[in-house]
């Protein structure tokens, strides 16, 4: 069988050969060699074999054309809760604005409601923390005391950091570390500031610069919070009451949270059942404290 030479296509271009070309070189190779030899689609060999009536033994093997793939599955009853979960979850995106704007009433005028936080402590020997999610945008990227970012103004800089970081008692710093609730779906963080500042030093790193002038110090004050809440927000999608859905961890938080001054439980009920195997133009949703 002669071998064909596909280092180099055959054709410069689709003008430079014509169909019976393609369809004599078929008899010494395969479609793949085929469209590489002379510069061209697989899909193109295909066409082109097949108006000459050239059959390849895939034509008689029943194997349907590769390009699609048509399948069925059966959907499980424990998929079918995720699936529904999954409603819920994007349905409690969708309506974020109104649940921090109940939250943030629900605490009162003096805090600050936040998703993500950095703790610095005051005492003789610090100590930093993340809890909840970090929410950095691509623009700056904050690592302990590092701010790495993309020629942003000094001001916008200070601001990011102040929005994120702040500082705190060695003692409120431990009652935050024992109040963390990672198996719930979103995290809050009810804030109360004494109005203090305290200076901590950063190193401001500009990624689009090379030169050794893009590297800077820089004091922030960050403000000093004198009391905290942890809030945590557990979504369930079903048409039955939510907590009925708590797991057993969940609810022993719930638990801790009617006996600590320093954790809030809340549910959000978003009433749906994906066995109606609709998408409704309507949802009821409930946000209650457990």
């Amino acid at each position: 069988m002669r071998k064909v030479e596909i280092c180099q296509p055959f054709y410069q271009s689709v003008s430079d050969f014509s169909e019976e070309e393609i369809v004599e070189e078929a008899e010494f190779a395969d479609r793949r060699d085929l469209a590489k030899g002379f510069g061209i689609s697989e899909e193109k060999v295909k066409q082109v074999l097949e108006d000459h009536g050239f059959s390849t033994l895939e034509d008689f093997s029943g194997r349907e054309d590769n390009s699609s793939l048509e399948m069925s599955y059966e959907i499980r009853e424990m998929e079918k809760r995720k699936l529904q979960g999954v409603f819920g979850e994007r349905i409690a995106v969708f309506v974020r604005g109104r649940i921090t704007e109940f939250l943030e009433n629900s605490l009162g005028s003096d805090w600050e409601l936040r998703q993500g936080v950095k703790l610095k402590t005051t005492g003789s020997d610090p100590r930093t923390m993340w809890y909840g999610d970090r929410g950095i945008d691509s623009e700056i990227k904050i690592s302990g005391s590092t701010v790495r970012h993309r020629d942003m103004d000094e001001e916008e800089i200070v601001e990011k950091v102040r929005e994120r970081h702040f500082v705190t008692s060695d003692e409120l710093f431990d009652r935050f570390s024992e109040h963390q609730i990672p198996s719930i779906d979103q995290v809050y963080y009810g804030l109360k500031l004494s109005g203090e500042q305290r200076s901590r030093d950063y190193h401001l790193l500009n990624t689009e610069s090379s030169s050794f002038s893009s590297r800077k110090s820089k004091a922030i004050d960050l403000r000093h919070v004198e009391d905290f809440k942890v809030i945590g927000l557990e979504i369930k999608t079903t048409r039955d009451r939510a907590e009925n859905l708590f797991s057993s961890l969940q609810r022993s938080i719930r638990d801790k949270a009617r006996e600590s001054p320093y954790l809030d439980i809340y549910s959000l009920k978003v009433e749906y059942d994906i066995e109606t195997g609709e998408i409704p133009d309507e949802v009821d949703l409930r946000l209650e404290k457990c």
